[in-house]
Formats: C-alpha cells, sequence, structure tokens
C-alpha cells in the first residue's frame, strides 16, 4: 500500500510532536510537512526526505517512530514488536530467578547471555536512575543516573547466577566505572544486582 499526501501529513504531525524524535530528524520532518502543506511535488518532497534519512536509516540509528515511518516512506513493511513483553516473566518461581547486569551498550549485552542454555528471556532497558520512563536519548545523554542494563530470567535448574556472573565477568571490567571499553560515560558503569 503507497503512503497518501493526507498519511504522510498526520504521520509528519506526529513525528514532530513526539519527544523522542531528535532534533535533526524533526528539523526534516518539518521542512517537509511545510513543503506538502504549501502543495509542493508530493513525490518529490518524499523522495528528498527519505534521501536525507536514508544514512541514518542504513545504520539503524533512526529513532524508533521515524525508522518505522522511514519503512513505509520506502514501501517496507514495518517490522512487529520484536519483544514479546508479556513472555518477559517469572511463572515457576521455584525454578526460575532473574538478574540484572549493566555495563557497556544493552545491546552488546544480550547475545552473550541469550544463547547460554538455561535463559528464558533476555530484555535490555535502563535501571538505577531518577528520571522516570527515559528515552534512550535521554539515557544516552547521562542525565538521568541510568545504567544501561539486562535484566535475565533464567532456569535455576539448567544455570545459576554464579554461572551468570562469572560470564558477566568475562565481558565487563569491574574496575571501571567510567564505562566499557569503547562505551565511555556513566550510563555505562558495571552494575549488578
Amino acid at each position: 500500500m503507497e503512503l497518501t499526501k493526507e498519511e504522510a501529513l498526520r504521520e509528519l504531525y506526529n513525528l514532530i510532536l513526539n519527544a523522542d524524535t531528535r532534533d535533526f530528524e524533526r528539523s526534516v520532518l518539518t521542512s517537509t510537512k511545510d513543503a506538502l502543506e504549501t502543495n509542493e511535488n508530493f513525490k518529490a518532497q518524499i523522495a528528498s526526505l527519505e534521501e536525507k534519512l536514508r544514512p541514518l536509516a542504513v545504520r539503524d540509528n533512526l529513532t524508533g517512530d521515524v525508522a518505522d515511518f522511514y519503512l513505509k516512506i520506502v514501501g517496507e513493511p514495518v517490522e512487529e514488536e520484536r519483544f514479546d513483553f508479556s513472555k518477559h516473566t517469572i511463572e515457576d518461581y521455584k525454578h526460575q530467578d532473574y538478574a540484572v547486569f549493566g555495563g557497556g551498550c544493552f545491546w552488546c549485552m544480550v547475545e552473550p547471555f541469550e544463547t547460554k542454555d538455561g535463559i528464558d528471556s533476555v530484555l535490555s532497558g535502563f535501571t538505577g536512575g531518577h528520571t522516570k520512563y527515559p528515552s534512550y536519548d535521554q539515557v544516552l545523554s547521562g542525565t538521568t543516573g541510568h545504567v544501561e542494563a539486562v535484566e535475565i530470567i533464567f532456569d535455576t535448574r539448567i544455570i545459576s547466577y554464579k554461572e551468570l556472573v562469572d560470564l558477566y565477568w568475562q565481558f565487563i571490567d569491574p574496575t571501571d566505572d567510567k564505562g566499557q571499553f569503547q562505551d565511555r560515560g556513566y550510563q555505562y558503569r558495571p552494575l549488578f544486582l
């Protein structure tokens, strides 16, 4: 289904007003919206917007809602929610437990845990800060007090908390409170619960 001018304008308005939209994204979205409101060529304006967003899109560096809009304007399907949050729960309190580990970029911390036997679910996010429901960019600024972290639900019959900590020590330097390796900043400091 091809995006109509009315649908595009509605989405542009919502993205411009979205607090999570970055300043650069907002500026190119606003200029496209303004051009469309003055009846400039719809296809040309959308093509120009796609060209401006493409360098960030190919690096998966657009904010979530802008990335979804980008997929729509290039005619690709918008992916469904990748993570089923309803499955990230402890259902068997006798044999399941959870652990939280922070340190470095949370995306880098998902894979080592996720591939181990006995791991039921790994959820990336933020913890330990004073800002309620921060956006990724807010945490990235280092001003929220949050640390990028993963919460792991695991089966204690298959893997122990000690084994999780041992794995954690393999890719974290616990003595570096200024971040981890190339990830520098307060939000990347080591933390485990």
